[in-house]
């Protein structure tokens, strides 16, 4: 008698990890005088988004700023459904939402955003 066993296991990479410790803005003209600041950062699992809300507050001493697009500057990273332009009037503050498309891949470190 012949006794024949197949196994088969399927095994799905779980996910890594994405550790963005800080967030760093960055702007060619910085928009709103926001080039240089840092925010908090997050953890989610690898391959998917997180919403992501900034309260810009208009530093431009007496003219209204306004941002056209954020742009994820680090690799692997990515922004969707930004609700560009936002347009934030002198001595006023604006919300800037977007998210952010994280890697496939795990990830610890900053995560660069530009504002343009």
């Amino acid at each position: 008698m012949v006794v024949i066993v197949i196994v088969a296991a399927l095994v799905l990479a779980a996910p890594g990890r994405v550790d963005v410790t800080t967030i760093n803005y960055t702007s060619g003209d910085d928009v709103c005088n926001w080039a240089g600041y840092t925010s908090g950062g997050f953890t989610a699992p690898s391959r998917t988004s997180v919403e992501y809300t900034v309260l810009i507050y208009d530093e431009n001493s007496g003219s209204s700023c306004y941002i056209s697009t954020v742009t994820a500057n680090t690799s692997g990273f990515s922004i969707s459904n930004a609700n560009t332009p936002v347009l934030i009037p002198v001595d006023s503050s604006a919300n800037l939402s977007f998210e952010i498309n994280l890697p496939s891949h795990g990830y610890t470190g900053n995560l660069t955003l530009d504002l343009e």
